[in-house]
């Protein structure tokens, strides 16, 4: 093994003080709010937008809670609040300020119009608090605070409120509320989803700044998760065929007082703890936050073990009125056990304990250790334009050792093990046998990126333009060493003997790899009039790969990629409840999109994925509940596939392909009750291939662990007390373990519960219970030979202190 993995060219050095340099010189920041309650929107007589009122609450004691301004459509957001009494002020020049009460009690937030008199024109400002799990504006899609009304494209928001009534800690666990994503296993050393039938491995995001290493990701500062349906690339660069997942994280609040501390303990010695506490330290210009959490857990697979903790301290400054700067800093540990899961026999999940484990629990293990820092700082020119800036530095460090199923072998009497098992033979016969593999690997990545923008509002003869144009500058660097020699012995399916497996130490693979990322972006949200409203936007990007390569036998790589990415929707509003929409958007996939490159793809060009979309959104009041639904066609062309006349060569000619229907519901429709639902129908599936998989050709084939129909439900209803009931769950249909169909997971359902009960001093205990019917079945897989068994039923109490 290589005696260090931080080498570093003086390229690497120089391009890395350029970034910090950009920043010195542009510090201006990119800055993705927190979690919205209330919204309001202020208006004049002639139901026209006023735009720049500055909001302004505070409590019945007369401290500033929050305030905000009304944006281009005239709306403003404020944070969750506790219940109580306060006080909202609207300001504006040139106008008479007002002050009004308001009354925040059990059900509903309490307000009447509220008029500003100025030069004989009233301006109505009306507020309404938003249902538990209905997050109505997003910062990632267009990155400008745009309703979701708004946006011509499909975005699911999935907020800290719905985690919490969930129970949910994994990121896996949260993407189960969101229509056409599903998971993979991914190796037991990441996560991993598909998006819409396409892989979404390296289209990861934090606070919309790439993070595309391979781990597990901890959601205690996380606020919440957006999925972008769709490419992305307009705004993001390379990847994103299906989409791309964006975590936005906590932040200090320079005007309140922020706190939390919960404890959970559950099912396999599930241990848990976690805090968040934020303080001002120089009301309304300086506040910190320091968000920690740790988890012991276990699980119902023999050996399993996880041991993580995280801290992300930050600090908020507010020099000026219109001048904000955040500092961030993140760290993650994690150890757990990597879990490859189950064979499959006969085509189907072998009928074995779902808990047995096939590998070497005293050698296989995960370490990852990420670390993180961001500055962000953004400043109002004037009422009409912003300039912002995001540095964001990512370091990773992973370490894999895993021996996993390779296969399951009939023993013949000469010894020998054969892979043709006739259907007589039964999962208990005594010949059968598990072959096994064993591997390590180590990757030592580090990611910094640079995003300026400009976010400007212009009129021009009636017509309003949101204009957003950007700059982003990228360095990723990966040390990366592969052992793949490692074997073990074969093993019973019942009751195995785990033996260590062996290594010859002779390295696979052994590289650097170095890209450069050069994009540079527009976009223009036009609004015609009250009705027709359209997004246009396209991103030009230079990717620049570099492989070093250290095994003998090989040869360094390197191409450079430059793409245009265009993004163009119309939409229709014909009511203030109403809208239609339709839009084009492209991305590419580069032949390093994944901080690798081979001999037989270095000379290719990148692939291309196309989505067709049309849909519509609808807020249906006075129910509070929002509705969308989104009719796509995403393609997939220039897909490598194997040229038939020279296996070692690849050919620019594969297809995929998804025709969908999406539709995702939220609010609160009756009184008390709070729902998020979603359904998604996918025809997923490769309509040009030369590629074959165990002798089967993968033209026509469904795509890899892609479900035709999939939905998911979570309901909540206030008791009486102070209790609150929920209940949901999961389900879909059968899927396929790999691209050459051969091995299938059956469809299931799975349903959830929880009861909880929150005191008025700000006490909370939950009880939730997961799969309550207790129903086996089969969660994902990474090919045909690794499947993720689910779990069954389990359980866990949460005892939490609000401040």
């Amino acid at each position: 093994m290589r005696e260090t993995f931080n080498r570093q060219s003086k390229a690497f050095i120089s391009y890395k003080f350029l970034l910090l340099s950009i920043f010195a010189l542009a510090l201006t920041a990119f800055s993705q709010t927190s979690e919205k309650c209330f919204r309001g929107t202020v208006k004049d007589s002639a139901d026209a937008v006023i735009i720049g009122a500055e909001i302004v609450l505070k409590n019945a004691k007369g401290k500033t809670i929050d305030r905000a301004e009304t944006d281009n459509s005239g709306e403003f957001a404020l944070n969750c609040f506790e219940r109580g009494e306060y006080v909202l002020s609207i300001f504006k020049e040139g106008m008479s300020p007002i002050v009004k009460n308001l009354s925040y009690g059990k059900e509903s937030l309490q307000i009447s119009d509220i008029v500003l008199e100025t030069q004989a024109v009233s301006e109505t400002v009306t507020v309404v608090i938003e249902p538990e799990f209905v997050s109505s504006t997003s910062e990632t899609a267009t990155k400008t605070a745009t309703a979701l009304r708004d946006v011509p494209q499909s975005v699911e928001i999935v907020n800290r409120r719905l985690l919490d009534s969930q129970a949910v800690f994994s990121l896996k666990d949260a993407l189960n509320n969101v229509t056409a994503v599903s998971v993979a296993q991914g190796e037991g050393r990441r996560d991993q989803f598909f998006i819409r039938g396409f892989s979404a491995i390296n289209d990861q995001f934090v606070d919309g700044i790439r993070d595309d290493a391979l781990y597990y990701r901890d959601l205690s500062n996380i606020e919440q998760v957006e999925v972008i349906k769709g490419p992305t690339a307009v705004l993001f660069g390379r990847g994103s065929s299906g989409g791309i997942i964006n975590r936005v994280t906590k932040k200090p609040n320079v005007f309140e007082r922020i706190g939390s501390a919960e404890v959970n303990f559950g099912s396999y010695g599930l241990k848990r703890g976690m805090f968040d506490f934020g303080q001002p330290i120089v009301q309304d210009k300086l506040a910190f936050r320091f968000v920690g959490s740790y988890e012991k857990a276990g699980s119902f697979r023999h050996f399993y073990f996880q041991d993580r903790y995280n801290i992300a301290p930050s600090i908020a400054w507010k020099p000026t009125e219109k001048t904000d700067i955040t500092f961030q800093f993140e760290y993650l540990n994690n150890r757990r056990l990597p879990d490859r899961g189950i064979p499959s026999l006969q085509d189907r999940p072998a009928n074995v304990p779902i808990g047995s484990y096939y590998g070497f629990p005293e050698l296989d293990e995960i370490t990852s250790k990420v670390n993180s820092q961001a500055i962000r700082f953004e400043h109002q020119i004037n009422d009409f334009w912003t300039i912002r800036n995001v540095f964001r530095r990512i370091g990773y460090d992973t370490s894999f050792d895993s021996t996993f199923p390779n296969g399951v072998c009939l023993l013949q009497p000469n010894n020998s093990c054969t892979t043709s098992i006739p259907n007589n033979v039964a999962v208990t016969d005594s010949r059968l046998r598990l072959r096994r593999l064993e591997y390590y690997a180590r990757d030592v990545q580090e990611n910094y990126f640079n995003q300026t923008e400009a976010v400007g509002i212009i009129n021009t003869f009636g017509i309003q333009h949101t204009i957003l144009a950007g700059v982003e500058l990228g360095w990723q660097d990966k040390d990366a060493i592969f052992f793949r020699n490692g074997s073990a012995s074969p093993v019973t399916l019942f009751n195995p003997i785990l033996t260590r497996p062996t290594n010859n130490g002779i390295a696979t693979a052994d590289n650097n790899f170095k890209g450069q990322i050069f994009g540079v972006y527009f976009q223009d949200q036009i609004a015609f009039n009250k009705n027709w409203k359209a997004l246009i936007g396209v991103r030009y990007d230079r990717f620049k790969q570099e492989l070093d390569d250290f095994l003998p036998a090989n040869i360094d790589l390197g191409r450079t990629d430059k793409e245009w990415s265009p993004r163009i929707g119309l939409v229709y509003q014909p009511s203030d409840w109403l809208s239609f929409y339709g839009s084009y958007t492209r991305s590419f996939q580069p032949s390093g999109e994944n901080l690798s490159l081979a001999a037989n793809n270095v000379e290719l060009g990148p692939e291309l994925t196309r989505n067709y979309e049309a849909g519509a959104k609808a807020t249906f009041q006075p129910f509070r509940l929002n509705a969308t639904l989104a009719v796509f066609r995403l393609e997939r062309n220039n897909i490598k596939t194997t040229d038939p006349q020279n296996p070692a060569r690849l050919l620019l000619v594969g297809e995929q392909r998804t025709d969908g229907i999406e539709l995702t519901v939220s609010g609160s429709p009756f009184r008390k009750l709070n729902v998020y639902a979603g359904y998604a129908l996918l025809d997923a599936r490769i309509t040009k291939s030369n590629n074959v998989s165990a002798g089967v050709l993968l033209q026509g084939k469904l795509a890899q662990l892609t479900p035709r129909n999939s939905g998911n439900l979570w309901l909540t209803y206030q008791l009486p007390k102070q209790f609150t009931l929920g209940f949901g769950g999961y389900a879909r249909s059968k899927i396929f373990t790999s691209t050459n169909n051969l091995v299938t997971l059956p469809g299931y359902a799975r349903f959830d519960a929880s009861l909880s009960w929150r005191s008025e001093n700000h006490y909370e205990i939950a009880f939730n219970l997961k799969n309550i019917f207790n129903r086996k079945y089969y969660e994902t897989a990474h090919n045909d030979l690794q499947i993720t068994p689910g779990s069954p039923v389990n359980g866990s109490i949460t005892l939490r202190y609000r401040w």
